[in-house]
Order: structure tokens, then sequence, then C-alpha cells
């Protein structure tokens, strides 16, 4: 994309979630849409504001077919951070708290999966989070899963989840 290292905030604010998610289903297909929402509900449930450009890539593991590479530099930043946010904006917001599955639309519209689709990645995405949540507990210390177990009451996109 073209953005200078040298230029502060640039990764954050030189694109959106919308731009890197249809560009990474430019390169590596429709398919890839599904674990883009994936990784950034996760990133909006755990507090995670370093999602920048920087850490999104692509992989051609035989040398020519772009394939979307594992998931890598996930930290809740929140607990570091007390007014993070999730860095580039999604649906014209940066606020964790504010994302829902709405905030998802325009990615469905970009990318040409639909707003149905996207809509639908988002919730299950969410559903099997939340499902393995417990999980988040054995890898931090008890007060920061208490803090991130706290802070899913703030997130619209939890509450916008009927089934969770």
């Amino acid at each position: 994309m073209n953005i200078p290292t040298k230029v502060e905030r640039a990764k954050y604010d030189r694109a959106n979630f919308e731009t890197i998610t249809n560009i990474i289903a430019g390169l590596c297909g429709l398919d890839s849409v599904k674990h883009v929402i994936t990784r950034i509900v996760f990133n909006v449930l755990i507090g995670n504001g370093d999602a920048h450009l920087k850490n999104w890539a692509v992989l051609y593991k035989d040398g020519f077919t772009p394939t979307l590479s594992p998931v890598y530099d996930i930290l809740p930043t929140v607990l570091y951070m007390e007014d993070d946010d999730l860095g580039p904006n999604l649906g014209g917001s940066r606020s964790f708290e504010t994302v829902s599955v709405e905030s998802f639309d325009r990615i469905g519209e970009r990318t040409s999966v639909g707003v149905a689709a996207a809509r639908s990645y988002a919730k299950d995405a969410v559903e099997q989070i939340l499902s393995n949540w417990q999980s988040l507990s054995d890898m931090m210390p008890r007060s920061s899963f208490n803090f991130l177990n706290e802070r899913l009451n703030r997130l619209l996109i939890v509450r916008s989840v009927p089934s969770v």
C-alpha cells in the first residue's frame, strides 16, 4: 500500500478495516473475508488495538498463490493503554465499544460477499470466540482475565448477538 513507516500513525490512519479486507479478498479470494472478519471480531473482544496494516500479511507458499498468513502479534492492548481503540477504523469508528454486526456492512458491500454474509460471519465469530473465552484465563494473570471478562459487557457486538 506504499505506506511510509517513518510517518507516525500512518499504519493506523492510511487505511481502514474495509480496505484491508478488500485487498486481502482481492489477493486471497472471497473465502478469506470470513477469516478477516473473525480476526477483527477477536481483536474487538480482547481489546487488541494493534491490528494495524503491518499486522496483516499474505504468504506465497507455492511461490505464486497468495494466502492469508496465520494470525500474529495479538495482544489485549486495553490492559496497558486505558483509552486504546481499534487502530484502523471500522464502519467509520475506532471505538471497540461501538462495533456491532452492522459495522461489517461496508466490508460485505466492498468485497461483494454481501451484507448478510458479513453480518453472519461476525455473529458466528462472536459465538465461536465466546464459547472458548474461558481458555484465555490460562494464558494471563487472573486480574487481566477478569478485566477482559468485565469489559465484554460494554461491547455492543456482544450485546447484539442474541444467542450469546
